[in-house]
This record gives structure tokens, C-alpha cells and sequence, in this order.
């Protein structure tokens, strides 16, 4: 599973970038410190890295999640410049997503990952017909409410205590935008 953008290229990786993905966390290691989960050793190494991708392209194949990688379309900077990860794909009465991601610390502030979102946004509506896309993010984590804010998403509300984040339960603010065409 792929698809472009203007500037763009999202994939779901496999166990062939496991170098490229720890070189994106190594690179970002401090960056992405105060919004992610607390990492083990191991997720610095390219071992479980090849592991992880192994079963995140299975989870695509089976439809469950979409875990991808961006770069630039063009190829000129790194091989992996973010992620955008599709997840807890629901069917049934529901048909919804959840999206997470992160970019580059060299390439924040440059609309990039708006413009990934949309992107992510249109497939989950067009191709996977999906009617609501959620996105959660910490209060005080004013870049990622912009971000989401010009994908289209709306405010829906508070979870207090939502995700263990970087070694604390964090509140988080809740938004979502809905398919205009279901």
C-alpha cells in the first residue's frame, strides 16, 4: 500500500527499511522524546526494527493498520522523513481509523505534514471507505493542533489520562473529520 502527494511519497514500510526507520528514530531520538512512548533498548536496533516491519506489513495485508513511511517525493532529502501510521482500522457500524504520526525535526513548519495527513485522509475515505478519521495530541503540543487543524479535523473533546506518554499517563485532546461523502 502507497500513494503520493504533491510533494510526498507514503509506503508502508517493510523489513528492507529497517535501517532508514532507525536512522529516522536515532536522528529524532530527543526531538520526539516529550510526545512518544517510553522506548526499550531494543527499538534502537535494526534487529527488532526488520521484526517490527515484518509484522506491520502483515497487519496491512490483513487490513488492520497501515504503518508507513514519508519521504520526499523527489527523493532529495533523507529516506525516511517521517511516519504516518494508519491504525485500529474498525469495520462494521463504525468504519474509522486512527492516525498518528511524526516528521523530521528538519522538516517541521513546512506544511509537509499536512500535507501527509490529507493525503492519508483521502485514501482512508476513497480507498479504504472508511467514514471517520480520528487524531488525538497532548495540549500542549501546539504544532501537532495546527497540523491537524489545517488537515480539516475537528475538536470533539477532552480524554483525561488518555496515553502513556514518554513515562506519564497525558491528557489528550480529541479530533476527528468525517467523510463528507458517506
Amino acid at each position: 500500500m502507497a500513494f503520493v502527494t504533491k510533494r510526498l511519497r507514503l509506503w508502508v514500510a517493510g523489513p528492507t527499511d529497517a535501517a532508514d526507520m532507525l536512522a529516522y528514530y536515532a536522528r529524532n531520538r530527543e526531538y520526539l522524546t516529550p510526545w512518544e512512548p517510553q522506548r526499550h533498548t531494543d527499538f534502537y536496533t535494526e534487529a527488532w526494527w526488520q521484526q517490527h516491519l515484518d509484522l506491520s506489513t502483515q497487519e496491512s495485508a490483513r487490513g488492520y493498520a497501515h504503518r508507513m513511511a514519508i519521504a520526499l517525493r523527489d527523493a532529495s532529502g533523507p529516506s525516511v522523513m517521517g511516519i504516518l501510521n494508519i491504525s485500529n482500522i474498525t469495520r462494521g457500524v463504525f468504519q474509522a481509523a486512527s492516525i498518528g504520526y511524526s516528521i523530521d525535526q528538519e522538516y517541521t513548519g513546512q506544511g509537509f505534514m499536512t500535507e501527509a495527513i490529507q493525503g492519508a485522509v483521502r485514501y482512508c475515505f476513497t480507498e479504504l471507505g472508511l467514514h471517520r478519521v480520528m487524531a488525538n495530541y497532548i495540549p500542549t503540543n501546539i504544532g501537532s493542533a495546527r497540523v491537524l487543524e489545517k488537515a480539516g479535523f475537528e475538536k470533539e473533546g477532552f480524554a483525561k489520562q488518555y496515553l502513556h506518554i514518554n513515562g506519564e499517563w497525558r491528557d489528550h485532546v480529541l479530533t476527528a473529520i468525517i467523510n463528507p461523502e458517506l
